[in-house]
């Protein structure tokens, strides 16, 4: 399970201070975000949008809100991309991009466990393939990592819809959950794919984290060299120089899904070989508290 021994790598103290400034920065990051449902009224001005209750609405003409009551405790959903290319090692990095998935669901498995709070995971690819009940405590953090390391794919052409994930999680999970999405592929030019994050948006709360990766700077390889989509089985000759700026180009899409998502109101953490992911976590957690201060 090389996944999960490469935690050892990153496993940090839970009686340090790097851990009570990881741990605290979480809890930050949510505060407000554990909420259940309570009782709908009447739009006034400077409530949020995201809580329109649009069934009410259409069916009286008048404009009603959700209202919620906070919860001590949060859910936190960790929902996996099983497809082809998560296992894949592009371009020999140390990890792949299913051992980040494993790693960063162990960091923040970490916190929520120290928050007391509820666990789950489910893996999808185009299609449900694995689903735990919310829990809290060590035991389910280390059942949520071996169920997503046992259940990796390493076959070629299986795919992954992210609209059909999301509409699946939107029917499946009932309390409001903060809901951690793990994938690689976040098509936004795909009106589907959006309106389907849109929507579990509304009652949960989505963050989506990109697997990436970069070519090594000391990556050799032949002046022309045969790229292949493992999930599709399309393949391209591409020329070495015209992969000079490959990593520009992964920084540039980035961006882009970073500033489409966010119009969407969800957050987007990319993740890469390349990171520090605790670090990374930490960076995303305080960025998340000033957003809800």
């Amino acid at each position: 399970m090389k996944g999960v021994e490469n935690i050892k790598k990153i496993k940090i103290n839970p009686r340090s201070k790097i851990f009570n400034l990881f741990a605290g920065n979480y809890r930050s990051a949510f505060k407000g975000i554990g909420l259940e449902f309570e009782n709908i009224r009447p739009y006034v001005p400077g409530d949020n949008v995201r809580y329109i209750d649009w069934n009410s609405t259409a069916k009286s003409g008048t404009v009603y809100v959700k209202e919620f009551t906070e919860t001590r405790e949060l859910n936190i959903h960790f929902a996996i991309d099983n497809s082809s290319s998560m296992s894949l090692n592009e371009w020999d990095n140390k990890l792949s991009k299913i051992d980040l998935v494993i790693n960063t669901v162990y960091l923040i498995g970490l916190a929520a466990n120290y928050n007391y709070d509820r666990i789950s995971t489910s893996i999808f690819s185009n299609a449900l393939e694995a689903i735990t009940e919310s829990k809290r405590g060590d035991s389910q953090l280390i059942a949520i990592l071996k169920k997503i390391r046992n259940t990796q794919k390493y076959s070629y052409y299986q795919e992954f819809d992210l609209s059909q994930y999301a509409k699946f999680l939107s029917e499946k999970l009932n309390s409001r959950t903060i809901c951690i999405i793990f994938t690689d592929n976040v098509d936004i030019t795909d009106k589907k794919v959006l309106k389907s994050l849109r929507a579990l948006n509304i009652r949960h709360e989505v963050i989506i984290v990109g697997l990436t990766e970069y070519i090594p700077a000391n990556f050799e390889f032949n002046n022309t060299i045969y790229l292949e989509d493992i999930e599709s089985g399309l393949t391209e000759e591409v020329d070495k120089n015209s992969l000079k700026d490959y990593n520009e180009q992964i920084k540039t899409n980035i961006a882009q899904i970073r500033l489409e998502l966010g119009k969407n109101n969800i957050d987007y953490l990319p993740i890469s070989s390349e990171s520090n992911i605790l670090k990374e976590l930490i960076k995303f957690f305080k960025y998340r508290s000033a957003k809800y201060d």
